[in-house]
């Protein structure tokens, strides 16, 4: 018989595994790529929806405490002393000022619209800061103003007294272009204003003005 011959790598050593790195690839599989499901999105919208609304009810919470710090009776029976604490943000959001707390709303002034063809008197409560034209449009009172306010007629002249023809010039100057205006209007007088460029403010509560008669 013929012997086979010998390998080549008959006399290399062999390359062998130790038991150490063998049981840590046991113990510690590598990890499997995440891969996205239909379930894990929306649990994490979930997730991410429930912390929205613990965050919105935490806010509410604390407007809720700061109101009812700021309305709280003092023993003294004035407003609670505690509002010293509240920072003047929030004040400034509930309306209130950091000293006096008086409401920021609007106040609304008496103003009387008489009609020169009759005497008829409108007595009617207007917001400060409109104009004496809204005023009287939101009353169904008869001033006309064609042109809605733009300083382009003369349709809503009115006449004042003379002192308030002074108290107004105060506040609402006469402009050239509203002068101009007025030399178009029907029955002129030194103390004739246009409506729509008169704003109504606090200093002008108890105004009475007369509607010019067209006839």
């Amino acid at each position: 018989r013929t012997r086979p011959s010998p390998s080549p790598f008959a006399g290399a050593p062999r390359r062998r595994r130790s038991r150490r790195a063998s049981s840590a690839l046991l113990r510690c599989p590598p990890p499997l790529p995440y891969i996205p499901t239909a379930s894990s999105g929306s649990m994490i919208r979930g997730l991410v929806s429930r912390a929205t609304g613990l965050a919105a009810v935490r806010a509410t919470s604390r407007a809720a405490s700061a109101t009812a710090l700021a309305t709280a009776p003092s023993a003294t029976g004035g407003t609670s002393a505690m509002m010293r604490h509240v920072p003047p943000s929030i004040v400034t959001a509930m309306g209130t000022q950091s000293r006096g707390y008086t409401s920021s709303t609007p106040r609304a002034v008496t103003v009387v619209f008489v009609e020169a063809c009759d005497g008829t008197r409108h007595e009617v409560e207007a917001e400060v800061g409109s104009s004496l034209l809204d005023v009287a449009h939101d009353n169904d009172i008869e001033l006309e103003g064609a042109c809605g306010g733009e300083l382009a007629c003369s349709t809503c002249h009115v006449v004042l007294s003379e002192e308030w023809f002074e108290k107004v010039g105060e506040l609402s100057p006469v402009s050239e272009e509203e002068e101009d205006m007025l030399d178009l209007a029907w029955g002129l007088t030194d103390t004739s204003r246009l409506g729509c460029q008169i704003t109504v403010t606090e200093a002008l509560d108890g105004i009475e003005l007369i509607i010019p008669d067209e006839d």
